[in-house]
């Protein structure tokens, strides 16, 4: 009797482990830089999950408030952490990640490499280990 209590107490606790590595795994897979007075944000996935989109991954962060973001009923970026865009700004996302990105759209310098425009927007945009979403605060003035 008390070797099955021991070993369901020892089930228990693996399992409660288990749980809670995977739910804060993602926030230890992604490094978050802000640069240029809040007008660009880096985020940097160290490990991506199977079909993860860039806005699970950013809605997981705000959930661990790590960041905050606002988007319109269209789904765009209209705020990230706190900083908003004025008439004529807009939040436009680039990555280094070529089979998602498109240069001849727009291009962005980070760490001294040219990174394209996105060429979806974050709730379509698959996530893959090692590549970096740029969100930029550009004005179209």
């Amino acid at each position: 009797m008390i070797k099955k209590r021991i070993i369901t107490a020892v089930l228990f606790v693996s399992l409660v482990s288990v749980l809670a590595l995977s739910l804060t795994g993602c926030f230890k897979n992604t490094s978050i830089e802000e640069l240029d007075d809040s007008k660009v944000f880096v985020i940097k996935v160290l490990e991506a999950g199977d079909n993860e989109k860039l806005m699970d991954r950013m809605n997981a962060l705000k959930e661990n408030k790590e960041l905050t973001f606002e988007a319109d009923e269209t789904g765009m970026i209209t705020s990230i952490n706190g900083k908003s865009q004025a008439p004529g700004e807009y939040w436009m996302l680039y990555t280094d990640d070529e089979a998602y990105s498109n240069k001849d759209w727009g291009t962005y310098t980070y760490e001294g490499n040219t990174i394209g425009s996105a060429s979806l927007g974050a709730a379509s945009l698959p996530i893959k280990s090692g590549k970096v979403y740029v969100w930029v605060l550009t004005s179209f003035k």
